[in-house]
């Protein structure tokens, strides 16, 4: 496990306002994971992911992320990390194994472990890097709210998985439900990392109406009631979609940061 003396991102640009530049990821994506990759509508962003490695773990550690997706912690095991990867979705557990198969690593070991992380977990680990689902995030908005540009996020992507999707995934449940269960996975992380041990946690903030709703900020109480201690907090500003610039040709509210959390166990 790494000493702060390192540098985030030290290769990549920052704009004016200190937020980390990182490039567009599909091209790099193709060339290590299959194509079904393509599918999952939330995805970290590779080089966001691999710095992250590099910033909070050396050689030969083992990183976790407890909500695996299709596998983008992966790109640890090209770093000489070892991974581990819960994951709920059969579907995506398939895809998981068939993405470790393909990404070339050699002297580490890569566990895909199915299930719920509440369940699964703790698991023994060096560091945690993972970007949380988000509450009603499965729940199709309404038409009339689509119109207003309320939940006009809500892709042809989302509503394949959401119609895919075990009733256990978190993005199912409402707001107070889900607080109760990232509750309970931040405890779970805080019992699997050692004292020092770091979790990374990439989120963005949402609108609700037209008000910005600030999702770090529960985050950072969530881990902190575990235990957790907020050491550092950087933000990046993804490339854009289409979709984002449809939103914003509309006049409607959009977010283009997103937040990256630092936290360790004391």
């Amino acid at each position: 496990m790494t000493t702060q003396t390192k540098t985030f991102a030290p290769d990549y640009p920052r704009n004016e306002q200190g937020w980390l530049l990182f490039p567009r990821d599909a091209e790099r994506r193709k060339e290590l994971f299959p194509q079904e990759v393509f599918e999952h509508p939330a995805k970290m962003n590779l080089f966001l992911c691999q710095e992250l490695v590099r910033y909070l773990t050396e050689p030969g550690d083992i990183v976790l992320d407890c909500f695996g997706g299709t596998g983008t912690l992966l790109i640890g095991a090209t770093e000489g990390r070892h991974i581990i990867l819960i994951e709920l979705e059969s579907s995506y557990v398939e895809l998981l194994n068939l993405s470790a198969n393909q990404i070339p690593h050699s002297d580490v070991n890569v566990a895909i472990l199915p299930g719920d992380c509440r369940l699964v977990l703790p698991v023994p680990c060096d560091a945690a890097i993972f970007s949380p689902p988000y509450a009603t995030s499965l729940t199709r908005p309404r038409e009339k709210d689509l119109e207003k540009g309320i939940g006009g996020s809500y892709t042809q992507q989302t509503i394949a998985y959401a119609e895919k999707a075990s009733a256990l995934n978190l993005a199912r449940l409402n707001p107070f439900n889900y607080v109760q269960a990232m509750g309970k996975v931040f405890k779970l992380l805080y019992e699997s990392l050692p004292s020092g041990g770091p979790i990374a946690v990439v989120t963005k903030d949402i609108i609700k109406g037209d008000k910005r709703v600030f999702l770090s900020e529960g985050t950072i109480r969530l881990a902190s009631k575990s235990g957790f201690v907020l050491t550092e907090w950087f933000k990046w500003l993804p490339p854009g979609s289409v979709f984002t610039r449809m939103n914003q040709k509309k006049g409607w509210s959009v977010i283009l940061d997103e937040d990256v959390l630092i936290l360790r166990k004391p």
